[in-house]
C-alpha cells in the first residue's frame, strides 16, 4: 500500500491572502492553503496536486436526480512554491460561509494518482481560524466514517414522559470527493430507531448522546422526533452533516419544541 504524508497548514484568516487585515464588515472568509509534499523515501513524490471545496450551511440541498448538491463547489490546482528543505504547494480560496470539505488528490509525473485526503472545517465571514492536521496519505477513500450526536430537549417537556427520541439518518451514498477520477459510491442508507432521553442532572432540559458507525461517505441528513404520551410529535429537528472517510463527524442539535 502506498503510503505517503502531507503536512497541511489550512488558515482561513483576516488578511490572509494578502489583504491588511482589516476587513470590512460582512466580508467573506479568506482561505490560504499550504501542503508540504511528501518526503522522497515515503514513495513517489508529488508532481501535481489538485484540490477542491465544497461548502454549504445546511448539506441537504439535493439536484434533479437526487443527490447532494453543495451551495458552492470549486476546485483548481495548487502551485508549487520551491524552498530549500522541502517543497511546498499552496492554494488561495474564497469559500461561502458553513461547513466545507476539502478534498486534495495527488499525482505523480506520470499523472498517475496517488492518493486522495479529506478534511472538514468551518468557514465564518468575518472571523479568523486556523487548522492545522497532520494527513496520512493511503487508500483509505472507501472506508465508512461515524457520527456521534449530542441533542438537547428543553426543559418544558421534561414533565411530559418523554423517554425516547426517534431518529432518522438518511446518507446518499456519494462520497466526498467529486473529481472525475475519485472513487464512487453508491451505497444509499437509511437509518430509523429510538434513542434514551437522559435528564440533565443540573435541570433546565434532558439530553440524548449516541454515535452511529460504518456511515458511508458523503452528505447525510438526521431527524430527531420526540411524542408526547398520545403520540403527537411535540419535539422536532433536522439538519444536514458530512460523513468523511475514517472519521468521526460530530453532529450537535437542539429540538424545537411546540407545546
Amino acid at each position: 500500500m502506498l503510503l505517503s504524508v502531507f503536512v497541511v497548514s489550512f488558515a482561513v484568516a483576516m488578511g490572509a491572502c494578502g489583504g491588511t487585515g482589516d476587513n470590512e464588515a460582512g466580508a467573506g472568509p479568506q482561505v490560504v492553503l499550504q501542503v508540504q509534499a511528501p518526503a522522497s523515501d515515503f514513495g513517489a513524490p508529488v508532481a501535481s496536486l489538485d484540490y477542491e471545496i465544497a461548502c454549504d450551511v445546511e448539506w441537504n440541498m439535493l439536484d434533479p436526480e437526487g443527490a447532494f448538491m453543495p451551495a458552492m463547489r470549486r476546485d483548481g490546482t495548487m502551485e508549487q512554491v520551491q524552498q530549500p528543505a522541502t517543497d511546498v504547494w499552496r492554494a488561495a480560496e474564497e469559500p461561502l460561509e458553513g461547513l466545507c470539505l476539502l478534498n486534495l488528490i495527488a499525482r505523480d509525473e506520470q499523472d498517475q494518482t496517488l492518493c486522495f485526503s479529506t478534511e472538514t472545517f468551518e468557514a465564518t465571514n468575518g472571523q479568523a481560524a486556523v487548522v492545522d492536521t497532520l494527513m496520512t496519505c493511503q487508500d483509505a477513500s472507501g472506508l465508512p466514517g461515524n457520527a456521534s450526536l449530542a441533542a438537547r430537549l428543553p426543559g418544558l417537556v421534561a414533565g411530559l414522559d418523554v423517554q425516547t427520541v426517534e431518529f432518522t439518518i438518511d446518507c446518499g451514498g456519494g462520497g466526498t470527493a467529486f473529481f472525475e477520477s475519485a472513487p464512487e459510491f453508491s451505497d444509499e442508507v437509511t437509518i430509523n430507531g429510538n434513542l434514551e432521553v437522559i435528564e440533565d442532572p443540573d435541570g433546565g432540559g434532558m439530553e440524548v448522546w449516541h454515535s452511529f458507525f460504518d456511515l458511508p461517505p458523503g452528505a447525510c441528513t438526521m431527524q430527531l422526533r420526540a411524542r408526547d404520551p398520545d403520540g403527537e410529535v411535540i419535539c422536532l429537528v433536522s439538519d444536514g452533516f458530512v460523513i468523511v472517510p475514517g472519521q468521526t463527524t460530530k453532529v450537535e442539535l437542539v429540538l424545537i419544541c411546540s407545546i
